[in-house]
């Protein structure tokens, strides 16, 4: 495959998700406001809208941090990479990187045990949508995170060598 053809994969990726963001903030607002405007003037607001509004915040949360692993604009921790050369700031993020992935190995596995619990006990948050289903986005945002981290940890270990 050439590096157009992933330069284009990339770029519908990034589209994909902006329509994504851009989906699940629209639902969150509408449905918010729905649900607000219904108890102020109607006295009452549809049961099954809470639960869906604290869903839809939590997978706007980690389609975010997919976006922001994206651009590599997550959260940093950069105290001591100031005071290092260009080539040793390459190894440490590299090596964060690699850590960062281990890390979102760990929260795949957890969210796929947390996520086949939930489809053992069967709960309901909205008839007829199950919990777990509403879940599946957990360690699905973890994997597209550890495969950034990865790809972002190759980039830095293949650009040490060209750095002086």
């Amino acid at each position: 495959m050439k590096l157009g053809s992933l330069e284009r994969i990339g770029t519908i990726v990034r589209r994909v998700e902006s329509v994504y963001l851009v989906f699940l903030l629209a639902s969150l607002v509408i449905l918010s406001f729905v649900q607000i405007s219904g108890r102020l003037l109607f006295n009452q607001g549809f049961t099954w809208a809470d639960p869906i509004i604290n869903h839809l915040v939590m997978w706007s949360a980690l389609a975010g941090a997919v976006a922001a692993t994206r651009t590599n604009e997550h959260i940093n921790i950069d105290v001591f990479q100031r005071l290092l050369s260009p080539r040793g700031r390459a190894y440490i993020e590299s090596g964060m990187f690699f850590v960062s992935v281990l890390i979102c190995i760990v929260l795949i596995h957890a969210s796929v045990r947390f996520i086949i619990d939930e489809y053992q006990m069967g709960p309901v948050i909205v008839a007829p949508i199950r919990s777990w289903i509403l879940q599946l986005p957990i360690p699905a945002s973890f994997l597209f995170i550890g495969l950034r981290f990865l790809i972002l940890a190759i980039d830095r270990i293949t650009g040490i060598g060209k750095q002086q």
